[in-house]
């Protein structure tokens, strides 16, 4: 059976190497952090969510992402308005030399991950994501090698969901090979029959025409000993 929760020391994990976060109190830390923080540069909705369902879990993770990062939009554009009127448009200065002065135009806002691999570019290119600052929690449980560790217990979940296969085709099997068969068991002084081995079978045949007429068994012999 596929375990969904279990314990590694005093921390609860969930199916997917992700901590369970029980208190509103750390989730709204866990949010913060993962929205407010100058390496997530305020992320949208998608992006929080991302971040923060790699490394941790708690129940309805998605509506309350959707509900923290929409109060703080809401403060944002209502601070956008306020200041609307203070703003001017900058122009640059014109240039007296052909080429002498080049201008660009940023573009931001792509999306950080493509939404048909579900992967970003550098773990494309690398392999695996870039370290971020709420996985420095998780080195303990993954060790040195948190890439290392991730295979381990990817390998792991594999090995116990292709034994759950293996097992339930097993009784399958046994199942359907039973039907017609009965408990068999000799005790010692019965007479029983003995199947002729490939090779003793293939002797005899050697030496007679009518192949088709050679018993497959030989017998009847007594059971003079019971082993194993």
């Amino acid at each position: 059976m596929i375990r969904r929760y279990w314990l590694e020391g005093d921390f609860l994990m969930e199916k997917g190497e992700r901590w369970y976060v029980p208190t509103s109190g750390l989730r709204r830390e866990l949010l913060r952090e993962t929205h407010d923080a100058k390496w997530a540069s305020h992320s949208g909705e998608k992006r929080t969510l991302a971040l923060l369902a790699k490394s941790y879990y708690w129940p309805k993770i998605g509506e309350d992402v959707q509900a923290y990062v929409k109060i703080l939009s809401g403060l944002s554009d209502g601070q956008d308005r306020k200041e609307k009127g203070c703003r001017v448009a900058a122009t640059p200065p014109l240039s007296r030399k052909t080429l002498g002065e080049h201008s660009m135009d940023f573009i931001t806002g792509f999306p950080k991950r493509s939404s048909s691999t579900g992967t970003s570019p550098f773990e494309l290119a690398i392999g695996v994501q870039p370290r971020m600052p709420l996985e420095v929690a998780k080195q303990k449980t993954g060790g040195n090698s948190p890439t290392a560790y991730k295979m381990a217990r990817y390998e792991q979940e594999m090995f116990d969901e292709a034994r759950d296969s293996l097992e339930k085709a097993t009784r399958w099997m046994k199942k359907y090979a039973d039907r017609d068969r009965r408990p068999l068991e000799f005790q010692v002084g019965n007479k029983v029959l003995l199947k002729l081995t490939p090779h003793i079978w293939k002797k005899i045949s050697s030496n007679t025409r009518q192949r088709g007429l050679i018993p497959k068994y030989d017998g009847l012999f007594e059971a003079i000993k019971r082993v194993g």
